[in-house]
């Protein structure tokens, strides 16, 4: 078999580049492809670098590379072949799926079907620069104690065998979890203990873990109407049939629920203290309906207590999880609203049916919390700073608040309602006829003054802007 020439395998080096790695990635292409057979003589090193213009180092590394990999053979006083299992290592080589396959799982290929935007992109976007940023749930970053945080982990690091920092709790570190306890009892009302409560990510991972242990593939998931979109975005992944109750002016409808649910319910998911996105607290009567209807339902109840800590006309709601006394309500908490977004702390406090279950599903998830931020948090809460924090940011949210409806009340020459003011960290505004090609051009004027909001429109619901 004649001797190939180098232009039968590659045309052009890149010299900015490595060239050894061009040369072996050109070679191994062409015979992954079928193009240099078994047999097919390569030539010599110092041949082939007299040809390509390289040193015969760069040519007897690619050849050593590609030898190493079984592509080709060198066989003394004949030269250098193509090598007989080629053939065979092409064959392995990964090849395009055909059809539909994609070589995903059910879960993998769902996740391709479920529509995350705006959640995630695979191209991220630059956010433009708004003067006032108004939208839901975001807290104001410039409120994060700084001081006070760094303060404990300089402490923290100075005191704490950090030996102990190997080894992972898959509920969370201990100090923590034995200083929520405190913190529950003493401002919301909830009396647990501390093996109940699992230290996670925040809501995310909450929801994912509950649905996890709990549901089964098209079973049911009940939430408000309207009401936080990512829980829809989240049950669609994992395959659930998700059904929407309605919202009134006192929260969850009860009579709606009792229409939707089916035999498959597994879960509900309520904001019973401040409901997302209307604002409305859930009365007590209805708490204990909702607790009823899971009763009798054998359905638990997901309480996500996203921004609880933030009520400016009196004390904080007590959790519905308070007035559970057969284990039906997964109480979900978060630092997200009260610290920061990005520290990436939340919690849940667990039926004790469900804590062995739900700490093993955290730890097969992986992506432990810091260490560091946990015992950071643990200190905060055990020397009252974080309550100072959340009473600081309270007053500075309350006066914004009066300051924002008494200019709305100023600016605003139609007539409109406003629901949701008494707590958390946004009220919506009714605004009648509004439909949705009038909503998008108020978004619109609002981003070019510099404004940024959330609008219901987003959520299938209309005649709403939130603040």
């Amino acid at each position: 078999m004649p001797i190939i020439n180098a232009s039968q395998f590659i045309t052009e080096l890149d010299r900015s580049e490595n060239l050894c790695d061009q040369l072996a990635l050109a070679l191994r292409q062409k015979i992954q492809q079928g193009i240099l057979e078994a047999g097919t003589r390569l030539p010599a090193t110092r041949a082939l670098a007299n040809e390509l213009e390289v040193s015969r180092t760069t040519t007897q590394l690619a050849y050593d590379q590609l030898s190493a990999e079984g592509y080709i053979v060198s066989r003394r006083g004949c030269g250098t072949f193509i090598a007989d299992m080629a053939a065979t290592i092409a064959s392995l080589s990964p090849k395009p799926a055909s059809g539909n396959y994609s070589g995903l799982s059910a879960y993998g290929q769902s996740l391709l079907k479920t529509d995350f935007y705006p959640y995630f992109d695979t191209v991220a976007k630059p956010e433009k620069d708004s003067d006032f940023d108004f939208r839901c749930g975001l807290p104001d970053a410039n409120l994060f104690p700084h001081k006070q945080w760094l303060k404990a982990q300089r402490k923290i690091l100075r005191s704490t065998n950090l030996n102990h920092m190997h080894f992972l709790q898959a509920q969370g570190v201990a100090e923590l979890r034995k200083n929520l306890v405190r913190h529950l009892k003493r401002n919301r009302g909830l009396h647990c203990r501390e093996e109940q409560i699992l230290v996670t990510s925040g809501f995310q991972q909450n929801l994912q873990i509950m649905m996890r242990i709990l549901c089964e593939k098209r079973d049911q998931i009940l939430t408000e109407y309207p009401g936080y979109p990512v829980v829809e975005t989240m049950a669609n992944a994992e395959g659930l049939q998700v059904s929407k109750v309605e919202v009134d002016e006192s929260g969850i409808s009860v009579s709606d629920l009792e229409k939707k649910s089916n035999s498959n319910a597994r879960l509900l998911y309520v904001t019973p203290s401040h409901q997302y996105p209307l604002g409305v607290v859930l009365p007590v009567e209805r708490r204990r309906a909702l607790i009823a209807w899971a009763n009798k339902r054998n359905t638990f109840i997901l309480e996500d207590d996203y921004d609880g800590e933030f009520r400016y006309a009196g004390a904080p709601i007590e959790a519905l999880m308070s007035l559970d006394d057969n284990e039906r309500v997964v109480f979900m908490g978060s630092f997200s609203k009260t610290m920061s977004v990005g520290i990436r702390l939340g919690f849940m406090v667990l039926p004790e049916s469900l804590v062995e279950a739900a700490a093993k599903a955290r730890w097969c998830m992986g992506g432990f919390n810091q260490v560091i931020d946990q015992l950071t948090m643990a200190a905060l809460i055990a020397d009252g700073t974080y309550d100072k924090h959340v009473k600081r940011c309270k007053l500075i949210y309350s006066k914004r608040r009066k300051e924002l409806i008494g200019a709305l009340s100023k600016s605003l020459k139609c007539s409109y309602k406003i629901t949701g003011d008494q707590a958390g960290l946004h009220l919506t505004i009714w605004i009648p006829g509004l439909n949705k090609t009038k909503m998008l051009k108020l978004i619109a004027m609002t981003e070019t003054a510099g404004l940024r909001i959330s609008a219901l429109v987003n959520r299938q619901f209309s005649g709403a802007v939130s603040e």
